[in-house]
């Protein structure tokens, strides 16, 4: 078994706060989340193919064999969705109680349903995807990925070099956005709803989120097929390709909310892609100072959880914002005690889970 990467698992814990930081309710930070989220993505492919490259654990590919794989890598986090999911409804009943929807009752037992079977993620509807726990249309989707990873790990093995692998993620990302991005942009009917069936389209849909999987395992065998020598290389090289990067996730941030980027529904995929693939094979190779600083005890400690606070960091949220609902907008005290406050929970609540699991398992 490899060892694990630490600089990845840092990386794990920044995009995580990105995507926690994006929850709170600050429209100006929100966008930030779409990178966490993404970051995530190419991070579970480009981890699950380096490794499994150089074992034999893949062996049967099928239908009935990629299905049982794939519920063997989520059925840890299955009850925390499920918790989760119910620890939502005194929040639903109470909005209802405010405010009466017709068939309150049978659509929350549909979603529930779809919701228990990992579904949602398939659905268009932001009032399915989102309901109750509006993370965890991410296990929805990964359960999806896992599905589909011995097949893709199957393809990704018969690369005859690097080339063909990087050739494969320039394409990856170029189709992508053509068919993610720039033919809905054209295609899809101009309406109400348009805003948010593009974010569905190009963010939570499965197939979309597919293609940053893919491009994460052929990153996976690139790392792993790479040569030594590369490695050689002084690290204030590194460092100022990181800094490159960075600096074009700022530059990504910056135009995020140009009406170019709202007109094509590119924010909240393809402006992040090229970005979040770059870092994620920096931080693996992790020769950069920014890389190697990053894998410190808070963010090794925060990553060790991620998968639990990734799952309970909004219930807590949405905790918080009802009870804080009628905070004044400048008063500051509120708004820098609630996020610190609501991440502390989260991270208690990580660890009482965590604990009752591992009791759970002797």
């Amino acid at each position: 078994m490899k060892k694990r990467i630490e600089s990845l698992e840092a990386l794990r814990c920044i995009a995580f706060l990105c995507i926690f930081v994006s929850h709170l309710g600050y429209d100006s930070i929100s966008i930030i989340g779409p990178f966490g989220v993404c970051v995530f993505f190419i991070l579970s492919g480009f981890v699950m193919t380096y490794s499994s490259l150089g074992n034999d654990k893949i062996k049967d590919v099928g239908i009935v064999e990629n299905f049982k794989f794939a519920v063997c890598k989520i059925k840890r986090l299955y009850p925390l969705h499920i918790a989760t999911m119910l620890l939502v409804l005194p929040i639903i009943f109470w909005d209802n109680y405010l405010y009466p929807q017709h068939l309150f009752y049978i659509k929350t037992v549909i979603k529930m349903f779809i919701h228990v079977m990992l579904l949602h993620s398939w659905v268009p509807t932001e009032g399915v995807h989102f309901a109750f726990n509006g993370a965890s249309w991410y296990l929805s989707v990964i359960l999806f990925l896992y599905f589909m990873f011995p097949w893709i790990f199957k393809k990704v093995r018969k690369h005859t070099g690097n080339k063909s692998a990087l050739v494969q993620v320039a394409a990856l990302i170029l189709i992508q956005f053509l068919v993610f991005v720039a033919l809905p942009a054209i295609l899809l009917p101009k309406g109400a709803n348009y805003s948010k069936l593009r974010t569905w389209f190009s963010y939570i849909n499965p197939i979309s989120r597919l293609f940053d999987f893919m491009i994460g395992c052929n990153l996976g065998y690139v790392f792993f097929n790479r040569k030594s020598g590369y490695e050689k290389k002084k690290s204030m090289c590194y460092t100022l390709l990181e800094l490159c990067v960075l600096g074009s996730i700022v530059f990504a941030f910056a135009i995020s909310g140009s009406d170019l980027v709202k007109m094509l529904g590119a924010k909240y995929v393809s402006i992040w892609t090229i970005s979040a693939s770059l870092l994620v094979y920096l931080y693996a190779v992790n020769r950069g100072h920014i890389s190697s600083i990053s894998a410190n005890r808070f963010t090794l400690y925060i990553a060790e959880l991620s998968s639990y606070t990734f799952l309970i960091h909004q219930v807590v949220i949405r905790y918080f914002h009802m009870f804080t609902s009628n905070a004044k907008e400048h008063d500051y005290i509120t708004h820098l005690v609630v996020p610190l406050l609501a991440f502390l929970i989260t991270i208690l609540l990580a660890n009482c889970w965590r604990t009752f699991e591992k009791r759970k398992q002797r």
